[in-house]
């Protein structure tokens, strides 16, 4: 049998005012999975995540997690239901710590005082599943390479207990060195269960890191494929 969706979108609709933004799109992807989702800019990718976020209740269709009905109040009850996003531009706070950064909002404590051994451990259990447990937990963020800073949020979504990572345009901004350390992360997180949504432009990068990729036109799904075996010349014509 062939592995259950770890996320399920069934035939999302979405339209703002006169503008039909999602017209029935559908998505899965299974345990394991790095699912590229691409589309030239207005395609529907944003709106699309940003219904799966609960940012934008659908007008119609079906959101499934681990095949339970997922309906996400707003984008905080779907992080603690385990669907986290990393956007291009990064939430991170300078002035904290990277461990204050990592437990952002789930600080542990008691009666107002932070257990600050307890953040320290938690941030660098996180941090040492992505491959990164030389990272101090008491460093400032501020300073901090770009790569370096989009590894805490991913921490952050780690601590949280994520079940579903959408990385939008994670390499837009990282040096090819720092490219292949994020792919290295990546394949930490599928071997750890997780379903990725990668979204990018650089159709080379879908090819090497993704399994699998969906093409969205018009608010529309208009194909999807194997990732590795699919050329470039084809995503680009779907």
């Amino acid at each position: 049998m062939p592995t259950p969706p770890r996320l399920e979108m069934r035939d999302i609709k979405k339209r703002f005012g006169a503008t039909i933004a999602l017209d029935g799109v559908s998505l899965a992807v299974a345990p394991g999975e790095v699912h590229a989702l691409v589309g030239q800019n207005g395609a529907g990718k944003s709106t699309l995540m940003k219904t799966l976020s609960g940012a934008h209740p659908p007008d119609s269709g079906a959101l499934f997690l681990d095949g339970q009905p997922y309906a996400p109040r707003n984008p905080l009850d779907g992080r603690r239901r385990g669907v986290a996003m990393i956007y291009q531009e990064l939430s991170l706070a300078p002035h904290l710590s990277v461990a204050e950064n990592v437990l952002l909002g789930m600080e542990p404590g008691t009666l107002g005082f932070l257990h600050w051994r307890d953040m320290k451990r938690r941030a660098a259990d996180a941090l040492a599943a992505l491959g990164h447990g030389h990272l101090n937990p008491s460093r400032p963020v501020a300073g901090l390479s770009p790569a370096t800073q989009q590894i805490i949020e991913i921490a952050r979504a780690l601590a949280i207990g994520c079940r579903v990572l959408v990385l939008d345009e994670p390499t837009s901004s990282l040096t090819q060195t720092d490219v292949l350390a994020m792919f290295d992360v990546i394949r930490r997180l599928k071997a750890q269960g997780k379903a990725i949504i990668y979204i990018s432009h650089f159709l080379e990068e879908v090819r090497t890191i993704a399994d699998r990729f969906t093409v969205l036109r018009d608010g529309k799904t208009v194909g999807s494929g194997d990732a590795p075996t699919t050329s470039p010349e084809k995503i680009v014509e779907l």
